[in-house]
């Protein structure tokens, strides 16, 4: 009898144990989604607002529904038309990439980084052709799976140039 309770009592037990795994390893892999979402769109939106227009091409890069080519200000350089930083935004599959190419006179750092690895959607609309953009609208969907549970995040946002 004694020991049929302690059998009952480790079986639930462990069931409990098992269960707030579980919901250790969902809330987790929702609040990842939720932060790769969010550090997206700021990253985004931080680049559109200083932009100083929105670029039609830069390199192998051409502003799309998928490819976002910001035109900046040389950090740390003089307020020259002519030199300008890029970033760009271009979404493969799963990944948002961002990519800074820095022009030789600037303090900003060239580089390709991840931004977000869950991304399920993205489409960039402008409001005129590129370079006469003022305003980027950014419809953007992350998503993960775990065990079974998908967690989302979407927005769709209209980001304004200021120094248009």
């Amino acid at each position: 009898m004694v020991l049929a309770i302690v059998a009952l009592g480790t079986v639930v037990l462990g069931s409990v144990v098992v269960w707030q795994s579980s919901f250790y390893a969902q809330e987790s892999k929702r609040i990842d989604v939720l932060e790769a979402h969010n550090a997206a769109l700021e990253a985004m939106s931080r680049d559109i607002r200083t932009g100083r227009s929105i670029a039609t091409t830069y390199g192998e890069y051409t502003s799309s529904t998928t490819t976002l080519v910001i035109a900046l200000p040389v950090l740390g350089g003089e307020d020259d038309d002519a030199a300008s930083d890029y970033v760009i935004y271009r979404a493969s599959s799963t990944q948002l990439r961002r990519v800074v190419v820095a022009d030789e006179e600037s303090e900003r750092i060239s580089g390709d980084r991840v931004i977000d690895v869950f991304l399920d959607t993205v489409a960039f609309d402008y409001d005129g052709t590129p370079p006469d953009t003022q305003a980027v609208t950014i419809t953007i969907g992350s998503k993960g799976i775990t065990r079974g549970v998908t967690h989302t995040a979407n927005d769709a946002i209209i980001i304004r140039l200021r120094n248009k």
